[in-house]
């Protein structure tokens, strides 16, 4: 059996991060050799594309672009091979915060694509949606989505559908980024010219949903939870699910964990209906619902939901934040104090100390060691960030100071 032989078998069910990592050596070794003796490498090149889809997910953004761009050095590679190579290298470039370059370089093989392959292609798709979209470090975040804002109402106009889901990708990084006065004026300002243009209930219901989901953040609950609920409301079908998600999430901060599972019983289904079970956002409702029900006291009824989702997400992507929050929930359902310990560093070291999911896991362990000199130094920890980060008075930090006062107690 030859050596592409050898590795296409070995690989042919693969298609997380966790299932390449053992297959990049071998591979690594075939491109080199193809290249070496200038032989044909379009199944190389075919086998490097399928690894790179996998490993960017994944957090191995480095090895993804240099696969890419090894395999790309390659001869007698067809057009059809090189295209998922480009665009997977430009996604690369992307993450690391080679935003200009990367939106070039999408742009040349968006054209590529919609010549060679058809405007319904999903590799059109999909490098259509990389060129205007993006999700993942929200300072880089931000940056992306302002250039693209500037394009689009240049080429647009501010009213078109498409300058609309910019700039809520623009509000989404300034929320992540604890710039809520900004955020909330930009869904105001939607919502102003949605009012002008005389637009339809769901595109007023969108905008609502995205700005309840700012005021979530900012810690003025009561506000979001009328927006939201409005969202919900008149949401169109296919926005349903996220909008019933955001109001679960606010509800699980309102410490009102059944009224999150009643919102998150009817999110599910229809997320399975309309994006499938094992799209993203339906396993993001799964771990949210997971947690209605490890609030109500019921861990012991999620811990083998919380195995399953753990094993799928650490596969998919270890250092994103569904994966570590389906973590965290089952070490809590199984009273893992060390295994909460370990998640909570991970959070530290992928998205900083002062990150609002970092604080949240920190508080999380804090709880789980009781009343104990440990936790009061955790919880106060907790506390004096949330009061240099969150806005006066918000929530989250007077949760944070009961329960340091609980844990300090005499």
């Amino acid at each position: 059996m030859s050596a592409v032989r050898h590795l296409e078998a070995a690989v042919k069910q693969a298609w997380s991060g966790a299932d390449w990592l053992p297959h990049l050596r071998e591979l690594t070794e075939l491109i080199a050799e193809t290249e070496r003796r200038s032989a044909g490498g379009d199944r190389v090149a075919q086998l490097a594309a399928r690894a790179c889809k996998a490993l960017i997910p994944y957090g191995e953004i480095g090895t993804a672009r240099e696969l890419a761009e090894s395999a790309l050095r390659l001869r007698r590679v067809s057009r059809w091979s090189r295209l998922p190579l480009r665009y997977h290298r430009a996604r690369a470039m992307l993450e690391q915060g080679e935003i200009e370059a990367a939106r070039a370089e999408l742009a040349a093989v968006l054209d590529e694509c919609r010549s060679d392959l058809g405007t319904g292609h999903h590799l059109t798709t999909a490098v259509e949606s990389a060129r205007f979209a993006f999700d993942g470090d929200p300072a880089l975040e931000e940056r992306f989505y302002r250039i693209v804002l500037a394009e689009r109402l240049a080429a647009h106009g501010s009213d078109d559908s498409r300058t609309l889901e910019t700039r809520f990708g623009l509000i989404n990084a300034l929320n992540s980024l604890n710039r809520h006065a900004e955020a909330e004026e930009e869904c105001r300002a939607i919502l102003a010219d949605h009012h002008r243009l005389g637009g339809s209930d769901p595109a007023a219901a969108q905008a609502r949903g995205v700005l309840g989901t700012v005021l979530h953040r900012a810690g003025r609950y009561d506000e979001a939870e009328r927006e939201l609920r409005a969202a919900t409301d008149h949401a169109d079908p296919r926005l349903l699910p996220s909008a019933l998600h955001a109001l679960a999430l606010l509800f699980l901060d309102l410490d009102r964990p059944k009224s999150a599972e009643a919102a998150l019983r009817g999110a599910l289904p229809s997320s399975e209906r309309l994006s499938g079970r094992k799209a993203p956002d339906t396993y993001e409702i799964r771990v949210t619902l997971a947690w209605a029900l490890i609030e109500q006291g019921r861990g012991d009824e999620v811990v083998e939901e919380l195995r399953e989702l753990v094993r799928i997400l650490t596969a998919y992507s270890p250092r994103g934040h569904w994966a570590l929050l389906a973590r965290l929930g089952l070490a809590k359902s199984t009273n893992d104090v060390a295994e909460m310990r370990s998640i909570a560093e991970a959070y530290v070291q992928i998205f900083g100390p002062d990150d609002r999911e970092t604080l949240d896991a920190h508080y999380e362990l804090g709880l789980a060691l009781g009343h104990s000199e440990e936790a009061g130094s955790i919880l106060r920890s907790v506390f004096e960030a949330r009061i240099r980060l969150l806005p006066p008075g918000h929530p989250a930090t007077t949760k944070a100071q009961t329960a340091l006062e609980h844990a300090t107690r005499p």
